[in-house]
């Protein structure tokens, strides 16, 4: 007889559901500092910006903390082309996720650790507070704590918790468009590139 077909994981959000691996998205550095890695790339349209917004928001970080990687190839999920209007259905929604699920894991790690209830547990820019002491998340992380499959189980924020989506901030890409830094593929110019001519005849 066939073998018994595996249980069906539940379906994730956006573009989590391909890439489930917490650690693909988020990680939490010893410099005290998020990176922050999405498969979608700034083309003028302030993506970065806003996904960096969302994910500073779920994890209650300020979005100076965070330290992103966006379409690199070699270490961000695979979310596909950046095209079509889909980088928030598709990126943000899957930040939205996979940031609350990890807060959540940091907020049991903290209560383990304080030996307090996750209710009696604040976070103030990666700062933990319990009413007998406080930890951090750079404190909290020391291997591999979120190296784990999404569930999808954790609650997001409510709208009236945001501190940064929905409200004017710096968009990311400004600065190097002002000082003439490369941020588009067409401006790069990599040793060795050679460039291509059509000739035609009279």
């Amino acid at each position: 007889p066939a073998a018994p077909a595996a249980p069906a994981r539940p379906p994730l959000p956006g573009n989590l559901n391909t890439n489930r691996m917490l650690s693909m998205w988020l990680k939490v550095n010893a410099d005290k500092t998020v990176g922050l890695s999405i498969g979608k790339v700034e083309l003028g349209q302030g993506i970065v910006t806003a996904v960096a917004q969302v994910a500073a928001d779920e994890l209650d970080v300020d979005m100076s903390r965070l330290r992103i990687t966006a379409g690199d190839t070699a270490l961000t999920p695979n979310e596909g082309t950046t095209a079509g209007s889909q980088s928030m259905t598709g990126s943000a929604v899957a930040v939205r996720a996979a940031a609350a699920e990890v807060r959540q894991i940091l907020l049991e790690l903290a209560a383990k650790k304080l030996n307090e209830p996750i209710e009696s547990l604040t976070v103030e820019d990666g700062t933990v507070k319990g009413k007998t002491g406080t930890t951090t998340y750079w404190d909290l992380v020391t291997g591999k704590e979120l190296e784990r499959e999404a569930t999808g189980s954790a609650k997001t924020k409510a709208a009236t918790a945001y501190k940064y989506i929905g409200k004017p901030v710096a968009r990311l890409d400004i600065p190097a468009k002002f000082t003439g830094q490369p941020i588009f593929v067409h401006e790069y110019r990599p040793d060795g590139l050679v460039y291509g001519q059509v000739i035609r005849p009279p």
